[in-house]
């Protein structure tokens, strides 16, 4: 039974958007973009407020019976920042987030799957089959796969489908 989830943040729980006027996109590697956004387009980057409310609800239901994390490529500061405005980051505590300014993170050079083992597994006790992790990089899910570092889940698209959060529900929910 799955008792941990572990979320990257870009293109897995957000939604990222190609602002046109600056030439960039709204991931959580560029703090400076993301601190520069509006109510609106800071809802939008999770996917427009009907995906929003649902990513509420999935987050509700997850936290309710599981630990949740975020390791992401993204600056921790960013994350937190786009969490905080839109609602979400009452499921989080802030040292289960690990971005790319984490000594954690930068002490397994990135390695996600490595991180989850060293620095989750190993301090919760969770055992591999307890912990799932979720990324829209195939690079990353195949690292954790040939590992066995834990169950995981790829993400297709750019951020997660109201789909593939009722798959990942279905799959917490089950003995």
């Amino acid at each position: 039974m799955i008792r941990c989830i572990i979320f990257d943040f870009d293109s897995t729980l957000s939604s990222p958007f190609y602002l046109a006027d600056r030439s960039v996109w709204t991931i959580t590697d560029k703090p400076e973009v993301i601190e520069t956004l509006n109510d609106e387009e800071r809802i939008r980057n999770f996917g427009g407020r009907e995906r929003l409310a649902a990513l509420d609800s999935f987050l509700q239901q997850l936290s309710k019976s599981n630990e949740i994390f975020i390791v992401s490529i993204g600056f921790k500061k960013a994350i937190l920042s786009l969490l905080e405005s839109v609602g979400l980051a009452k499921y989080f505590d802030q040292k289960n987030i690990f971005g790319q300014e984490c000594i954690e993170l930068q002490h397994v050079d990135f390695v996600k799957a490595t991180l989850i083992t060293n620095t989750i597994i190993s301090s919760s006790g969770y055992l591999s089959n307890q912990v799932l992790f979720i990324d829209d990089s195939a690079s990353h899910i195949d690292v954790a796969r040939r590992s066995s570092t834990c169950v995981t889940f790829q993400v297709k698209n750019n951020g997660l489908s109201f789909d593939e959060m009722n798959r990942i529900l279905q799959l917490c929910s089950s003995k």
